[in-house]
């Protein structure tokens, strides 16, 4: 709950906002400076207040300061598809019906100058460039918007101190704006993004919560995508399904069990080394980083295990990672013995029975595929687990960290089904073409997780 009086007004206002967007209030200023953020990214579920809560801060605004505020969208064929209502029911709300003014197609303040203008974005390029002097942009439902409209809006927002807010429900993983704010990569420079949902807001209606719980109990994939804020993916046959992946993010499980650890080698280019460490289900580190050749990847991975007592370790052993064993070597006369395993994925798989009947050489094509559908039965029984109830052996349950790169690399990998039965993952290559980054966190989850990594543990972690 907020106490906020706009400079106009004498009388106190109590406006009802979750804490988490009380700093929209405080967030403009009329030049930039070191507090200044250009973007606010809200996204999250249905029901967690977001737009109420932008327009009241507009509202507020616009009372303490002259502004110039547009209001836009992807589509808004007529006024009613704009948020205009949304901000005249605020206006009431806040008593500022004599302060403010509003016909059918804007909103405006004699006294102060503040205006409030509504326009589409798709194909209105050219008055969206007309526009000058705009301090703050608002676009309710982010999520429908192009890349080239997104491109078009921002140069046009340039006044000094001028501001961006975006808010949205997640849709797909390759939405422009989902990809510009919540890539693995980060959002751009001067952001403050803000993930709110319906549990974060104390408001939050009886009769969404009576849906909300329906469509938990009924569909929980449906639920965590309108709800919980989580995107899609493309469909098609995707190893790791998002209902999976949420389930184990951060699930509570007995972390009793041998340790293990993977490291991923970086390729050439702008890829990244990847080091997880596991303790029976839980996974405890995830240290990622860039720079450095094999053996200063070598030299840093061992200084990690070593800190932690950990004397075995998983590797990719294809490509630049083959000389991971040998610096190992080396680093073992220093005292303390590791011992590093190459995993060459693209082998063979192993000669174990997947289920009654089927051999794991009959069912996947490579190593990698089998290991990929290993970690998917452990995410399917932790799904099982969490969400319906199920008496699985902690041990073969998995608890991922709230990582976004994990797990939007995990959301993203693709199988087939080849003709002669096996099951195929997809190549980098292949994900390459769909824009896809090389899957680095995951594959040294992969690698953690690999059959027969059993490590020994002489320290705390």
């Amino acid at each position: 709950m907020l106490d906020y009086l706009p400079a106009p007004i004498e009388e106190e206002i109590e406006i009802q906002v979750p804490e988490k967007l009380v700093c929209l209030f405080d967030s403009y200023h009329p030049s930039s400076s070191l507090d200044y953020y250009r973007y606010f990214a809200l996204h999250g579920g249905r029901g967690g207040a977001k737009s109420r809560s932008i327009g009241a801060a507009l509202v507020a605004l616009g009372q303490a300061f002259p502004l110039r505020i547009l209001c836009a969208r992807e589509i808004q064929n007529s006024i009613k598809e704009s948020v205009k209502r949304l901000l005249d029911d605020e206006i009431e709300r806040q008593g500022a019906s004599s302060f403010y003014q509003s016909n059918d197609k804007r909103i405006w303040a004699p006294s102060n100058g503040t205006e409030f203008i509504f326009e589409g974005l798709h194909r209105n390029y050219d008055k969206i460039k007309s526009y000058e002097g705009i301090d703050i942009c608002w676009v309710e439902e982010a999520h429908t918007c192009s890349q080239e409209s997104i491109d078009v809006l921002e140069p046009t927002i340039r006044k000094p101190g001028s501001m961006l807010w975006y808010s949205w429900n997640p849709r797909n993983i390759h939405d422009a704006i989902q990809l510009q704010f919540c890539s693995p990569d980060g959002p751009p420079p001067l952001t403050k993004l803000i993930e709110i949902n319906y549990k974060d807001n104390p408001w939050f209606p009886e009769v969404l919560r009576i849906q909300m719980e329906h469509t938990k109990k009924k569909d929980f994939k449906k639920y965590l995508h309108i709800w919980e804020g989580q995107p899609v993916g493309e469909g098609g046959n995707d190893v790791f399904p998002m209902e999976y992946i949420q389930a184990a993010v951060d699930v509570v499980l007995p972390d009793a069990g041998r340790y293990s650890a993977g490291l991923d080698v970086a390729d050439e280019g702008g890829d990244t080394n990847v080091l997880t460490i596991s303790k029976g289900p839980c996974v405890k580190l995830i240290e990622e980083w860039a720079e450095g050749n094999t053996t200063q990847t070598a030299r840093r991975a061992y200084n990690l295990l070593r800190q932690r007592g950990l004397n075995q370790l998983n590797f990719d052993s294809i490509g630049v990672g083959a000389g991971i064993k040998g610096e190992f070597w080396s680093l073992n006369s220093l005292g303390f013995a590791i011992t590093a395993i190459g995993v060459n994925v693209g082998e063979a798989p192993s000669d174990d029975q997947w289920e009654p009947g089927v051999m794991c050489k009959e069912m996947f094509l490579n190593l990698k595929a089998e290991l990929y559908f290993r970690l998917r039965r452990k995410l399917e029984k932790t799904y099982e687990y969490h969400v319906e109830g199920v008496d699985h052996d902690p041990g073969e349950l998995l608890s991922i960290p709230n990582d976004p790169k994990l797990i939007m690399e995990m959301a993203q990998i693709k199988f087939e089904i080849m003709e002669n039965g096996k099951t195929k993952i997809e190549s980098k290559k292949q994900m390459a073409a769909r824009g896809v980054k090389s899957p680095n966190k995951l594959d040294s989850l992969i690698l953690a997780k690999a059959k027969a990594t059993g490590l020994a543990y002489f320290g705390a972690i």
